[in-house]
């Protein structure tokens, strides 16, 4: 569907499986920027796929109502902006979130009580 892996990104996956893995609630203290570069899976019902590209800018790869347009490190927070275009009304957002897991094949963000899981979609 979307073929937009740099050079880069492939070479990002072969970066060394080092996990870095933390309890509910704690926090990576320190994140590994070539990790996050890549095409993600949502495992949530909500299923909203991202593709992180090296330059920080962000493409949703499965909807068409919610766009992601750029992203942002600022120590172990993940800031995502987006694009809402549904029900007629468009507006943009952008929503932090605490990394608590990044490892090679999978990513988990936490705003408050809530944790959204990412596999790393074969291929990015």
């Amino acid at each position: 569907m979307f073929n937009a892996c740099s050079e880069s990104q492939k070479k990002s996956e072969e970066v060394s499986s080092e996990v870095v893995k933390v309890e509910k609630n704690k926090e990576v203290n320190r994140v590994n920027v070539d990790k996050l570069i890549g095409s993600w899976k949502d495992t949530s019902e909500a299923g909203l796929d991202i593709l992180l590209l090296e330059d920080g800018s962000a493409k949703s790869l499965n909807s068409e109502t919610l766009l992601y347009t750029k992203w942002k490190l600022n120590g172990n927070q993940l800031t995502l902006t987006s694009k809402s275009i549904g029900n007629g009304i468009s507006f943009v957002d952008d929503e932090t979130f605490v990394i608590i897991q990044l490892d090679d094949k999978s990513l988990a963000l936490q705003k408050g009580d809530y944790i959204v899981r990412y596999t790393r979609q074969k291929g990015c």
